[in-house]
């Protein structure tokens, strides 16, 4: 290879990397919009940061038949790397549709109650919490603005016992800390394959391919501060607000044996324990870090849709509650 000819690949080669990390780091407020029975995309004008914001929203069929009802709400947050419409690790990048599916299938055949599913915009990148630099107020978007758009928009029991927050991976971790910093709003928190759970952000732990990316995200959300990592996390938070969780707050944690989140979710696990707060802790066998595979397992298991029927009761006439208060402070 000439020497001119290798001078062109390694430009090529640089700016194909400088662009991976740009749109690793854009910041879309907006994202594609994906159709599927039952979902559908819609926005909001976000005062927080001046423009508007995407979500998508599942609705049960009887949404449009029970029209005297009101429903249940489970904010479902996507992985870190995806995005509402594309979520890194469910169905090829389409997420929402195949989480839609997962439980809509359920609905329809009375393993669950009737309930609304919203999937938030997290950016990428955005780890589910309001960025050092205040560039990317995400976790603030969805409790302070999102959540009253859903109960002002849509007929949902709007109050702490309609609503619930779950999520995968970095989506279990936002679940996780957010249920956690405002016991008051939700009723329940299920995790799945949820990391960083650690009180010091380690770009080591994890897939060896994705070590630079967790640098990055250390550097541009949590501002390279090991102690504004730990102030967001979930072990903190839980010991922070263990009295106003312990018995207010159902909590399921499911991991698989074959998962790298494995060791954090078991100390995780045992921390919960130390502070007596009571939750479910499942293992999976054989069950990797994949969304995909995780669904194939839990749709057989007739334990894990029970959860859901002890969280939400059946759709039922109601007024509107008064908007919650948050009291959590950061």
């Amino acid at each position: 290879m000439s020497n001119s000819a290798a001078i062109f690949i390694g430009i090529l080669q640089a700016a194909f990397a400088a662009a991976s990390a740009g749109n690793e780091d854009s910041i879309e407020w907006v994202s594609r919009a994906l159709k599927a029975e039952g979902l559908q995309q819609s926005t909001f004008e976000s005062k927080i940061i001046g423009q508007e914001v995407s979500f998508h929203i599942y609705l049960p069929e009887v949404y449009s038949m029970q029209r005297e009802n009101h429903f249940p709400v489970m904010y479902w947050l996507h992985g870190s790397g995806g995005r509402p419409a594309q979520d890194y690790q469910a169905g090829g990048g389409r997420g929402p549709a195949v989480l839609s599916g997962h439980f809509g299938g359920a609905m329809r055949a009375g393993k669950i109650p009737p309930m609304i599913i919203v999937y938030p915009n997290g950016l990428r990148k955005g780890m589910w919490v309001d960025s050092k630099d205040g560039k990317t107020p995400v976790e603030s978007l969805l409790v302070k603005e999102l959540i009253p758009h859903i109960d002002e928009n849509f007929r949902t029991i709007s109050e702490k016992s309609g609503r619930m927050i779950a999520g995968h991976s970095a989506g279990g971790y936002g679940a996780a800390r957010i249920g956690f910093k405002y016991p008051e709003i939700f009723c329940a928190v299920s995790m799945r394959g949820s990391g960083p759970l650690q009180e010091v952000f380690t770009p080591s732990i994890g897939p060896k391919g994705n070590a630079q990316t967790r640098r990055r995200i250390l550097r541009k959300i949590y501002g390279s501060d090991q102690e504004y990592f730990k102030k967001l996390s979930p072990c903190y938070l839980a010991e922070k607000n263990a009295d106003k969780i312990r018995g207010n707050l159902k909590i399921r944690q499911i991991i698989g044996d074959k998962d790298y989140c494995l060791p954090d979710n078991v100390d995780f696990h045992r921390h919960l324990e130390g502070l007596d707060i009571p939750h479910e802790f499942i293992v999976l066998e054989g069950v990797k870090h994949d969304t995909a595979q995780l669904m194939q397992v839990l749709e057989k298991s007739s334990s894990y849709w029970q959860f859901y029927q002890t969280v939400f009761d059946s759709p039922k006439p109601s007024k509107k509650a008064e908007s919650f208060k948050i009291q959590s402070a950061s």
